[in-house]
């Protein structure tokens, strides 16, 4: 289930056409986006129904200080828009940490983050 829910997000990020493709990861080398989740919180309910909670971190890595912020301004804008369309099994998705900024790297590439908490569904046996 984990697997399909970060592909889906990964896939909604690619949607944007941006500088580079969101990997797996903090943020690779050079100009990158890196998204992982961090632990979340379970849930289950009496019809074994699953309501789980992840945060996940998204990283934008750029040289230029412009073009990351607007990196991370597209994906919040897109991964919280009212009425999104969400992969299956991700009921919502809100912002935790709203982009801000983490360090320059020695090679000049700004760093940004956000977190966002997704909301997971998955049905009982």
């Amino acid at each position: 289930m984990l697997v399909e829910v970060m592909q889906g997000l990964s896939d909604m990020i690619k949607a944007l056409g941006l500088y580079a493709a969101p990997e797996v990861g903090a943020a690779p080398p050079g100009n990158s986006i890196g998204m992982y989740f961090l632990p979340g919180t379970p849930g289950e309910y009496h019809d074994r129904t699953r309501h789980d909670n992840y945060l996940l971190t998204v990283n934008v890595k750029h040289v230029d200080q412009k073009t990351a912020i607007d990196a991370g301004e597209k994906i919040l804008a897109r991964l919280t828009a009212r009425g999104t369309a969400y992969p299956p099994g991700i009921n919502s998705i809100r912002v935790s940490t709203p982009l801000s900024y983490v360090d320059r790297e020695e090679q000049g590439a700004y760093i940004f983050t956000a977190v966002y908490e997704v909301f997971t569904t998955t049905k009982g046996r």
